[in-house]
């Protein structure tokens, strides 16, 4: 947990030089205030609608009461202003609302609110959408009856692990964020154990060339469907590489798609362990973080390699 928490702030503190700009303070304490609600999840009739319950049932523990709720429930939950304050909700929303968050994510918010607390999208084709020709087509392809187990269960964990990382946070300068984040490197040495799941789309052509005669331990080249697998079984001696899009809210209408669900910032891969789905390594971007869809980073290039096969020798 203390190194997810680490890299989940490493992630905030590279995307904005000053953190307390981005309300650091009152995320902390909102986080800390939902985890004494008890949560509600509306569940819709549908397989997605349980595909979701059985991916909150069993991984969120954040709170400590789960109610498991339809959506004509908790409007009436909603409606009820003298013991609403004692709820927050987890929901799915497949359309994005302007200034606040982009299509297809899992949101957390206080019962009492419109707006929510954190978010995070679910993503399952990304990987092939921005390789493609199509790379403008990024998030409006994603439609939530092609959204595996895998998908969100691992939205809902990498949602809850970044929430509680609020609970946490330790207000650090930029010396000692860098010297914690490379005593926590050391911990990628459990690869050497592991067999290491890798899609190829997620390599520059140039570095999956090297990465075969570079890496000394075990890997195998496979598919998503894969990687979905060792997500749900939790495999103590497998890992996986993974990318996570990072969306930043649409800020106005358009007939866009890319404008309409969410501008694309990045996407940050990370090693994980299948075993808890936890971080083990963060590919951080080598050539910096831009809100330009045309310059975004798409995959690992062989200078990201290069220090991640450094550190596990």
């Amino acid at each position: 947990m203390k190194k997810q928490i680490l890299f989940a702030l490493f992630t905030l503190f590279i995307v904005s030089t000053s953190v307390a700009q981005m309300g650091m303070k009152k995320k902390m304490k909102q986080a800390k205030l939902l985890k004494e609600k008890i949560l509600l999840v509306p569940v819709e009739d549908s397989d997605f609608g349980q595909r979701l319950k059985t991916a909150v049932q069993e991984n969120w523990t954040f709170n400590k009461e789960i109610k498991f709720v339809t959506k004509e429930e908790l409007k009436v939950f909603r409606k009820n202003k003298k013991e609403r304050d004692a709820y927050a909700y987890l929901d799915y929303t497949s359309s994005p609302k302007i200034g606040m968050y982009p299509g297809n994510v899992i949101k957390v918010s206080f019962l009492g609110e419109a707006s929510p607390i954190y978010y995070t999208a679910v993503s399952t084709e990304y990987a092939r959408n921005i390789f493609g020709k199509n790379a403008s087509k990024v998030v409006a392809t994603n439609k939530k009856k092609d959204f595996t187990k895998a998908d969100l269960l691992f939205a809902v964990k990498q949602l809850q692990l970044n929430i509680d990382s609020f609970t946490k946070y330790k207000k650090m300068k930029r010396k000692e964020i860098m010297k914690a984040y490379k005593e926590q490197l050391k911990g990628v040495s459990v690869l050497k154990n592991k067999t290491l799941l890798i899609d190829a789309n997620t390599f520059t052509k140039k570095a999956l060339k090297k990465f075969e005669s570079m890496y000394k331990y075990e890997y195998e080249i496979v598919s998503k469907e894969v990687i979905d697998d060792a997500i749900i079984n939790s495999y103590e001696d497998k890992a996986y590489i993974k990318g996570i899009a990072q969306i930043q809210p649409p800020m106005r209408k358009s007939k866009s798609i890319l404008s309409d669900d969410g501008t694309l910032s990045m996407i940050s891969y990370s090693v994980y362990d299948s075993a808890t789905n936890e971080v083990i390594y963060v590919f951080v971007p080598s050539n910096g973080i831009s809100i330009s869809i045309n310059r975004v980073k798409k995959k690992i290039t062989f200078k990201d390699l290069k220090q991640f096969i450094k550190l596990i020798d």
